[in-house]
């Protein structure tokens, strides 16, 4: 598809919004469609139609369910084509061409499993071939649809909403503040500079256990800090001051776009990529690495709901259907601890730079759910820091077992 054929659908879909969930549902459809997906410039499109829902042609949980089924619809038509017509696929245009393309995904599909599915949507060489090579293999259908549906879920949101919350910012007539800018830059940095140090001390340490024993401990440390000094008001000066700099960028639009993102730390949405998680390993028989995650988790609410009611610090605002209690945050610290282990988990088998991003992806995620409590201001500095070093000492201690072995079963 060239650039001004898609300008002239772009103002065709201005005039007629009504059509912009259709098109989205088709763009992502033919973005994950075999061979026509390694054609198509998906990623600036995928971020144009988001600009175009931004702008208020469309709101964001409907722009993301049509999103959802176009990205389950293209995997599930590729998928039949290989699972239909096996190896005849290898005589297609452009396979005849090039059968690496082909070789490279049954290489990574041989390396990850039914992962491959999930894996397969973010990572563009091997984006449109995956599903064609697992049908291709006779992976049973049933295993890949349960992937592939669960897989677009996160797809959706990570192609769609960076063009959402640009389009609604141009809405905003260019009233977002630089600062905000400055922030989200300053947290993308963060995001990759802290996976890669990990990873860089990690090779450097006798073991992984010893690290992971080390950043537990650490992390534990400071956040008995951050204990004391909300206990004797000591934090307050610097929660007063991140809040009076927090109401300047505080816009409308971020608002709502926060109340998206602070689901990311919410049970209501953790539960599904956890249970995808366990079912996983059970069917995997890794029966006793499940049981000690869930332990740990469970351990990790205990610890966090004692310090809460035992502070007792009150929130920002009232908010309704929450606790009345601050510190430390719930969602930063499940979000912790959950995103980081799927990403760990998801990145292991991957090489330096693939693992970098997963990791890279996971933590901004993390980072997004704190900031989302700060901009709803339900939550003070404080306790998103409190949060996100709690989730991290059980993430640690969950590597820590990991890395000796105690999973094995």
């Amino acid at each position: 598809m060239y650039l001004p054929s898609f300008e002239v659908i772009q103002s065709w879909l201005q005039l007629n919004s009504d059509w912009l969930g259709p098109a989205i549902a088709f763009m992502a459809l033919v973005e994950s469609l075999v061979i026509v997906g390694l054609l198509v410039p998906g990623v600036p499109i995928m971020f144009a139609l988001g600009a175009m829902a931004g702008a208020g042609a469309l709101d964001p949980l409907s722009m993301l369910i049509w999103g959802v089924v176009g990205a389950a619809v293209g995997d599930g038509i590729s998928f039949q084509l290989g699972y239909h017509y096996h190896q005849r696929v290898r005589y297609w245009w452009p396979f005849n061409k090039h059968p690496e393309w082909l070789t490279k995904g049954e290489i990574f599909f041989h390396n990850h499993g039914d992962l491959s599915i999930a894996l397969g949507r973010f990572i563009g060489p091997v984006r449109p071939v995956v599903p064609v090579v697992a049908g291709m293999l006779d992976m049973p259908p049933k295993r890949f649809y349960i992937v592939n549906i669960l897989s677009a879920i996160p797809w959706a949101p990570v192609y769609l909403m960076p063009g959402y919350l640009a389009g609604t910012a141009v809405q905003m007539h260019g009233a977002v503040p630089v600062e905000f800018f400055s922030l989200i830059m300053a947290l993308v940095v963060a995001a990759i500079v802290i996976p890669t140090l990990v990873m860089w001390l990690k090779s450097r340490f006798i073991s992984a256990g010893k690290l992971y024993g080390w950043l537990g401990v650490l992390s534990l440390g400071v956040l008995l800090v951050l204990l004391v000094m909300e206990c004797t008001g000591l934090l307050q000066p610097l929660n007063s001051c991140v809040g009076v700099w927090i109401d300047s960028i505080r816009m409308p639009y971020l608002q709502e776009s926060m109340v998206w993102l602070t689901w990311l730390g919410s049970l209501k949405v953790l539960w599904l990529p956890v249970l995808v998680w366990v079912i996983w390993n059970l069917n995997q028989s890794r029966h006793k690495m499940v049981i000690l995650w869930l332990l740990s988790f469970l351990i990790m609410e205990c610890v966090l709901w004692s310090l809460k009611w035992g502070v007792g610090s009150p929130r920002p605002s009232v908010a309704n259907h929450l606790d009345p209690f601050s510190f430390p945050s719930a969602h930063t610290a499940q979000a912790t601890f959950v995103l980081l282990w799927l990403g760990i988990q998801l990145s292991k088998s991957l090489a330096h730079v693939p693992k970098v991003l997963v990791l890279s992806t996971s933590l901004m995620l993390v980072f997004l759910t704190g900031l989302s409590r700060l901009v709803l201001n339900v939550h003070w500095v404080g306790d998103v820091a409190a949060g996100f070093l709690l989730g991290l000492a059980g993430l640690f201690v969950v590597c820590y077992l990991d890395s000796r072995r105690v999973f094995k079963s």
